[in-house]
Order: structure tokens, then C-alpha cells, then sequence
């Protein structure tokens, strides 16, 4: 097998082999409501930031270009964007892409909550969290977390990167 055949299957073996298999590369990935403990246990070990948004927050589709530019100067880093309104993939899919987002296992994966996230959801992830958006999630590898809510400091969340 020459050398480009094997860098051209590469994408599909990861997605076989990583969390969401059976999607393809450019799928948004659909995160059940029970399914927060099974992410949050798949993101131990390393340091990860989980941004959650949603697509009537203007805030939120305001800063997704920014997001856009800090996942691409931080290929290092592990961020899940997880959009936490009942909403249309393929409506997701397209913000996030004219965003510059991009989706699949070399980028890292990013979800749609499948189902309508109440008061309990909220409380299993955060619970200080009263449902604000957007909000980010900065779990450190041994698994402590911490929270804000509000547009991102990006210049504060490259620090807390290289700590």
C-alpha cells in the first residue's frame, strides 16, 4: 500500500476506532442526555475545554469565528463544542462550518444534544450551572473542573492552556 493510500484511510480507521465510530468525519455527533458521564470519563487524563452553545444565543454563533481561530492555533488542545438546543444537524452543521469549525476525529469531536436538556441535565454537568449560555467547561486531567459563563476570554483560556 503506497504512503498517500494509507494517509487517505487514516481518517476512517481513527473513526472506527475512537469514540462516535460509525460516523463520518464531518458528522455532527449526537450526545444523548445520559450520555454527559461517558464524555466527561472519555476526556480524563488530559486536560480538555468543553464550550457549550446554542444557536438562538447570539452570543454564542458571534464567537464561533473565534473558536474557529483558537482550536487552529491550539492543535494541542482538546475541545469539544457540544450545542445544548434542540435543533436541526444539518442547521448546526452549517453554522459551524461557516464558522471555520471544523468536525471529524483529527479535529475533535463535537456533539448536538439529542432530546430537550432540563434543569436535572444541567445539574449533572455543572451544578452551579442555571443554564446560561454560552458557558465553558475547563476540565483539568485528574478531573476537577471549573466553569464560566459569558462570552470567552480567549487570551485567559491560553494561559490556563499552558499551565
Amino acid at each position: 500500500m503506497k504512503r498517500r493510500d494509507v494517509l487517505r484511510l487514516a481518517p476512517a480507521l481513527a473513526a472506527a476506532l475512537l469514540p462516535g465510530a460509525g460516523h463520518a468525519a464531518t458528522e455532527l455527533l449526537t450526545l444523548e442526555l445520559s450520555g454527559w458521564p461517558a464524555l466527561r470519563r472519555s476526556l480524563a487524563g488530559r486536560r480538555a475545554i468543553v464550550h457549550l452553545w446554542g444557536l438562538s444565543c447570539a452570543p454564542c454563533i458571534d464567537e464561533l469565528s473565534r473558536w474557529a481561530a483558537f482550536i487552529a492555533r491550539q492543535p494541542q488542545a482538546r475541545v469539544v463544542m457540544i450545542e445544548v438546543e434542540p435543533a436541526d444537524p444539518a442547521r448546526i452543521l452549517a453554522t459551524l462550518r461557516r464558522a471555520g469549525i471544523a468536525l471529524g476525529v483529527s479535529a475533535g469531536h463535537h456533539y448536538a444534544v439529542q432530546g430537550f436538556p432540563d434543569e436535572r441535565w444541567r445539574y449533572s454537568i455543572d451544578p452551579s450551572w442555571g443554564g446560561e449560555l454560552p458557558r465553558t467547561l475547563l476540565l483539568e486531567a485528574a478531573g476537577a473542573m471549573r466553569a464560566f459563563s459569558g462570552t470567552t476570554d480567549f487570551a485567559a483560556l491560553q494561559r490556563w492552556l499552558q499551565r
